[in-house]
């Protein structure tokens, strides 16, 4: 029930053009979460340092983002 209260408001942004990716937004939320739950030093979300659960999360997903796009470019230019 929990998971449904806190899901829902992710499923009713997705008017927003911005936000209307369903899954990604639950993954996002489902990240951010696991990561928050999996360390008892986590900190809290109001952090403005590399103790917030969201920062690190966004700036891994970013980086993990930048790193396919080079992978992808470098697969490309081997292959040819």
């Amino acid at each position: 029930m929990i998971i449904a209260i806190t899901v829902f408001p992710l499923v009713i942004v997705a008017g927003n053009t911005l936000l209307s990716v369903v899954p990604a937004n639950v993954y996002g939320y489902a990240a951010t979460a696991g990561y928050a739950l999996s360390k008892a030093d986590a900190g809290s979300v109001t952090a403005m340092d590399l103790t917030n659960p969201v920062l690190l999360v966004a700036v891994s997903t970013v980086l993990g983002a930048v790193f396919g796009m080079a992978s992808g470019k470098l697969a490309g230019v081997l292959g040819k």
